[in-house]
């Protein structure tokens, strides 16, 4: 998980679309247009059980990431959340997710 680098960008974006998907019905109903109820209930399920604990602890385990690689992390997800700011209506899932990575990683030391 600490040799991401650059990718950590594309990573932080399929977490954020994966809640979006998941949390707005209307989209998970267009990604769903043409299926069967019984699959295109099993595909929401599926969505929603990923959006849960297993995205969560990609933000939860950056505490385990060395300094540098935490410095990589917090700036792709800074670009990410500036991305969902400008979206219309803003979205303030990766922002929120910046605050909460903050507290997880408070006993760092300061320059990091």
């Amino acid at each position: 998980m600490n040799s991401l680098q650059d990718s950590w960008n594309a990573v932080l974006e399929c977490v954020s679309r994966l809640e979006f998907i998941t949390s707005t019905p209307a989209i998970s109903a267009t990604v769903m247009h043409g299926s069967n109820q019984i699959s295109r209930d099993a595909v929401v399920q599926s969505l929603k059980e990923l959006a849960g604990k297993p995205s969560e602890q990609v933000f939860m385990n950056s505490v385990k990431l060395p300094s540098d690689s935490v410095v990589e992390f917090f700036t792709a997800l800074c670009g990410v959340s500036a991305e969902e700011l400008k979206q219309s209506p803003a979205r303030v899932f990766s922002l929120q997710k910046l605050v909460e990575i903050s507290y997880y990683n408070m006993a760092r030391i300061r320059m990091v």
